[in-house]
């Protein structure tokens, strides 16, 4: 199996270890906690044996253009974090998060419905969120529009 295919089946089953946590915070029974939890650990035996198998899995086996890029936001438009806060989704108002600086467009995203997202709210910074569930996984942005910069204090 190529490197680059089992790079990318790692970071499916990272999405899937996170999806699973997520929902695990939202459960309402110990039926299904547990039950996540069994998911968690089933997608991390597979994970774990997968890592296994790719020699020296780090970036560094990676050439620059084959390294997973940010977006490049445009630099025209600047938003303000009030122009932020205001766009969270409710009501009629568009539903916009910042990460690393860009503001995205998430009106349209079906699991950003009502301007939330596992417990995430549209209208905040949610860099440190991004880089806690999706590390690298820019390719997540990247099908985002981008509505501008945000203003940096």
């Amino acid at each position: 199996m190529d490197e680059l295919v089992k790079r990318s089946l790692i970071k499916q089953y990272l999405k899937e270890i996170c999806h699973y946590s997520q929902m695990q915070v939202f459960a309402t029974s110990v039926y299904q906690k547990k039950y996540l939890e069994y998911q968690i650990d089933e997608v991390a035996d597979e994970l774990t044996d997968l890592i296994l198998t790719v020699p020296n899995v780090n970036s560094n086996t990676l050439s620059a253009s084959q390294q997973p890029q940010p977006p490049e936001p445009p630099s025209e438009r600047v938003i303000s974090k009030e122009e932020l806060a205001q766009n969270d989704g409710s009501g009629t108002n568009f539903a916009y998060v910042a990460v690393n600086g860009v503001v995205y467009d998430v009106t349209n995203v079906m699991r950003w419905g009502g301007g939330t997202h596992f417990g995430l709210y549209a209208g905040n910074d949610l860099t440190s969120a991004f880089r806690g569930c999706h590390i690298g996984m820019f390719e997540i942005l990247q099908q985002l529009p981008i509505v501008g910069m945000l203003k940096q204090d």
